[in-house]
């Protein structure tokens, strides 16, 4: 990755994160029903950040080892930013991580697959995605 610091999410944060959160999930289609603070309320929140402000997020549900979300900064893609944010959340994971991925967001199936995440079949339009033994 490039020089891009990771550490958890401070309340300064949050009015970036959600503009991140919100472009990110409108370029996928999804709803933002809830918005950035209520739909992470409770996750363990990572941040990464360089020079020019903050690249992206990851929202970890700790009970479940559930990977809520992960989003990148479309200008910030390509430079490893994910995969070193779901690297620094899952590091004290206790079970298998997993997470569900809309079935026709090919581009984050392929993410996960690269990282060596294991698909299973679709069901209902989503696809679960559980992290390497």
């Amino acid at each position: 990755m490039s020089d891009a610091r990771l550490r958890p999410l401070r309340e300064e944060d949050r009015p970036e994160l959600g503009r991140i959160y919100r472009e990110v999930r409108g370029e996928i289609g999804s709803s933002v029903d809830l918005g950035f603070d209520d739909d992470t309320a409770g996750e363990r929140v990572l941040v990464a950040e360089d020079d020019g402000g903050l690249l992206g997020f990851v929202a970890l549900w700790v009970p479940e080892d559930f990977v809520h979300h992960l989003y990148v900064d479309p200008r910030a893609r390509g430079r490893g930013v994910g995969a070193a944010l779901l690297q620094e959340a899952l590091r004290d994971v206790q079970g298998r991580a997993w997470l569900k991925v809309d079935a026709t967001n090919t581009a984050a199936r392929a993410f996960y697959r690269r990282l060596g995440w294991e698909e299973e079949p679709p069901q209902a339009g989503v696809v679960i995605v559980r992290a390497p033994v």
